[in-house]
């Protein structure tokens, strides 16, 4: 099957004497003014399109990355390197919330001064934000994870239809008051997400998504259209503290991977959204552009690898002999070859990933430093805890994708060398999904990765470990007690206990074997010292996203958009797949789109269909 480029969105097809007809759109992103001139425009491009550029719906990561940008929120995560990048601070609230004693109710006092910008220029209020948090969990939006704000007090009811108003969000003057059912720390996370960012007070309620929204961020979107892009311009109404060097952002969609890198090179292109780097590729960059090349030396390096947010790790079914035995699960954690695994990449994903042996990645707050099993097998330790189990056959059920295979293979190697046979069983990320939260499906071991939407510990240990929902859950009552006892903490209490029950679980119970942290890449057509400190381009994102996490995409992932110095805490939460940028020099719709954006949509609903990715 031959594909032939039309260089715009279709609007049909016709078959005649032996010819295909193809009517496409007008390309309709605008030209930039000459007044966006001044600051200069930034030029990304992407394979895929944006799922939505409304925040109510809003759930792929490069939307979330450029809804970074136009967003206002109550709380958000300021650009800092290290742990205050993971902390939360106030933006359109004047300061944290104040906590009620039993921990169900918090109240904001709104800043004056932030405005949305043309043609609304009205002001955010507190009622703003009730009116933004309802649009969002109204049953008509048909929000993808409504559900799990069924904490607030009076939600079931509203989305349910039973009730005009939610209850528990309460906007008087300028106080916003949130209640919950019960005490719930990580309710400020989960507000801070895009989907709960300030928009008109009458957007209205579309589950197809309003395309382009007044916003009261650094930026506002200008135009979108499915198929062809987004264009970003200033907000002339914003008067915060964060960065909006740029004039103009333009998006273009449609790109492949392959040739937004060659483009990225050329410097035809400032950033490649969700460029991809195979294993050849990573070498060809860092050899030219990192750490250790000439350009380096000279205080040009040009291609940095981070790590993200990503957990990849094999869960171990502990309801089904043999990982019943708490020693045998130590013991394949000796035995993995941590370093030939992640050198082979993440989980389905052919790039170097880092070894990691506990359960918190980076990025979370409080994360512990620790080393718990070695890179690579210890099997004098590993047999010794294998003793009796001999012979027995570990059905390991993975993706079916070289990276996943191979790595399957690695597996297969170092258990024999205890005694163990492995079976091997790659299929589709779906079936696999499908499979292993069966009741007594057989298998023992599962390849897993995990991507959070934003840095919590629940995210992980809870919602892994306790809620069945998204993999098998780990039945101790011991750790169980433990968990949901963390789960009520705030604070530095929380972090520290938190880090705690991670060595615990990884050290004493090992339900998992944690594998790796996948790489987040980003090369600039200049190098760091050609980089003003702290100049910053606004753009940045999460994961897209489930409830508290996704299954993260290995071909292409989510991650941060920025102009930092490298290193910056976002980009840490950066993409799988390699982000190539460089220096910038200084709506609706037509009917005609539908068939790409809803194309677009079904790999998007495949993507968010589930919390985590085996691999895929």
């Amino acid at each position: 099957m031959a594909k032939i480029r039309v260089g715009e969105s279709p609007q049909s097809v016709v078959i005649a004497g032996g010819r295909a007809w193809v009517t496409v759109d007008a390309r309709t992103i605008p030209p930039p003014t000459s007044a966006a001139r001044g600051g200069g425009t930034a030029r990304l491009v992407m394979r895929d399109d944006v799922d939505y550029m409304d925040p109510a719906l809003a759930y792929y990561g490069p939307s979330w990355q450029l809804l970074y940008a136009t967003c206002a929120k109550l709380l958000n995560y300021p650009d800092r390197s290290g742990a205050a990048g993971t902390q939360l601070v106030p933006e359109v609230a004047q300061s944290l919330p104040v906590r009620s004693a039993d921990g169900r109710t918090y109240t904001f006092t709104i800043r004056p001064g932030f405005r949305f910008s043309p043609p609304s220029n009205e002001a955010v209020t507190a009622q703003t934000f009730k009116d933004a948090i309802e649009r969002t969990l109204n049953r008509r939006m048909h929000m993808p994870v409504a559900h799990e704000f069924d904490d607030i007090v009076g939600a079931t009811a509203y989305m349910t239809g039973r009730a005009a108003h939610i209850s528990g969000v309460i906007a008087r003057r300028n106080t916003l008051t949130v209640r919950l059912t019960a005490p719930a720390p990580d309710i400020l996370a989960r507000l801070a997400q895009p989907f709960f960012c300030a928009v008109p007070s009458n957007t209205p309620l579309d589950p197809r998504g309003v395309r382009v929204t007044p916003s009261a961020g650094p930026y506002r979107v200008a135009s979108y259209t499915p198929g062809q892009g987004v264009v970003l311009t200033r907000n002339p109404n914003y008067h915060g503290d964060r960065p909006r060097r740029l004039a103009r952002i333009e998006l273009t969609v449609d790109v492949p991977a392959w040739r937004a890198i060659s483009e990225v090179q050329a410097g035809t292109a400032d950033y490649a959204l969700d460029g991809e780097v195979g294993r050849d590729d990573a070498q060809a960059l860092a050899a030219r552009y990192g750490p250790r090349s000439p350009a380096a030396r000279n205080g040009r390096q040009q291609y940095f690898v981070e790590p993200q947010r990503t957990l990849d790790f094999f869960d171990l079914n502990t309801r089904r002999r043999p990982f019943a035995d708490v020693r045998l699960r130590r013991a394949v954690n000796y035995a993995i070859d941590r370093g030939a695994l992640t050198r082979l990449g993440g989980l389905g994903l052919p790039l170097p990933a880092r070894p990691i042996d506990h359960y918190l990645p980076p990025g979370i707050p409080g994360r512990p430093d620790l080393h718990i099993y070695p890179d690579h097998p210890d099997l004098a330790a590993a047999r010794g805890l294998a003793r009796g189990h001999a012979g027995q056959t570990i059905v390991l059920y993975t993706c079916h994708q070289p990276t996943c295979e191979e790595q399957a293979q690695v597996v297969k190697t170092k258990l024999a060398a205890i005694g163990l046979r492995v079976a091997i069983r790659p299929m589709a990320v779906d079936t696999l999904f499908s499979r292993i939260l069966r009741p007594g499906e057989p298998f023992d071991m599962a390849s897993i990765g995990w991507l959070s939407d934003y840095a919590d510990h629940d995210a992980y240990l809870n919602v892994l470990l306790e809620s069945g929902t998204r993999i098998p859950s780990f039945h101790d009552p011991h750790y169980r007690r433990r968990l949901a006892a963390a789960a009520r903490l705030t604070g530095a209490t929380r972090y520290l206990t938190y880090a705690r029950l991670d060595a615990d679980l990884a050290r004493n119970a090992a339900p998992w074997v944690a594998l790796a942290t996948r790489p987040a890449m980003s090369c600039s057509r200049r190098g760091r010292a050609a980089r003003p400190t702290g100049s910053t381009t606004p753009i940045s994102a999460r994961s897209a996203r489930g409830p508290a996490g996704k299954r993260a995409s290995p071909a292409r992932g989510h991650g941060d958009l920025k102009r930092p110095t490298p290193g910056r805490a976002a980009r840490r939460a950066a993409p799988a797949a390699a982000r190539l940028r460089r220096r910038a020099p200084g709506d609706h719709a037509p009917r005609r789109a539908r068939a790409h954006r809803d194309a677009t949509r079904r790999r998007r609903r495949k993507q968010r269909s589930s919390r985590c990715l085996p691999a895929a």
